[in-house]
């Protein structure tokens, strides 16, 4: 329904107008085409200079004499910026550029739905284009955050205890098939923790 900027890029139909009138029911993932390439997350280093021993997998790439070297991770985040801009303005809600923080957890008490979002493309990078992945530290926050949001709903009296609440995860990139995330691993944790449904994008067609 959205383009990059926020705006509709056709007539609002009555369905993509409502959209709009209420970010509190719609969650915002970000894909591969939501990093900025123009962002410098890479410096050149001499190859006397790197001891590529000492970094870990996925942080340099050979080039020419040297290494490219991925910077730390305040800067290597910074791909994520233009995306976090929409989804603040858009959801009226910050989104951290830390990938250790990138998991969002909504719940729908009235519904009895919780969604979790996640970000399959944190460490997608314009040398890195298919390395599709989810974070283990963000997705352990947020299943954290999951159980804390229903017990805080059962506390509050919004759901009963008993309260049988549907627990969806959402991404972008897929788990089989061309392109998927290569280390699917995570998908037995949602399954312990009692999510029943996932939803991703990136297919077209």
């Amino acid at each position: 329904v959205l383009d990059s900027s926020g705006e509709l890029p056709h007539e609002p139909a009555p369905v993509a107008a409502h959209v709009l009138t209420v970010p509190h029911r719609c969650l915002l993932v970000p894909g591969n085409h939501d990093l900025s390439w123009k962002e410098k997350v890479y410096e050149w280093q001499d190859a006397g200079e790197v001891d590529t021993a000492k970094l870990p997998d996925g942080n340099f790439i050979r080039q020419g004499d040297g290494y490219l070297v991925r910077m730390d991770e305040a800067i290597y985040g910074q791909r994520f910026k233009n995306f976090a801009t929409f989804h603040h303005q858009f959801m009226q809600q910050p989104y951290p550029l830390e990938v250790q923080k990138q998991a969002q957890v909504y719940i729908h008490a009235d519904d009895k739905i919780q969604f979790i979002g996640l970000n399959s493309s944190c460490r997608i990078d314009r040398y890195n284009k298919g390395r599709a992945s989810i974070d283990g530290r963000a997705l352990s926050h947020a299943l954290m955050e999951a159980e804390k949001q229903i017990k805080d709903a059962v506390t509050g009296g919004h759901i009963p205890k008993s309260a049988d609440v549907l627990r969806i995860a959402v991404w972008h990139h897929p788990i089989t098939g061309n392109e998927k995330i290569f280390d699917d691993a995570f998908v037995q944790l949602l399954q312990q923790a009692d999510v029943r449904l996932c939803l991703h994008g990136h297919f077209h067609e």
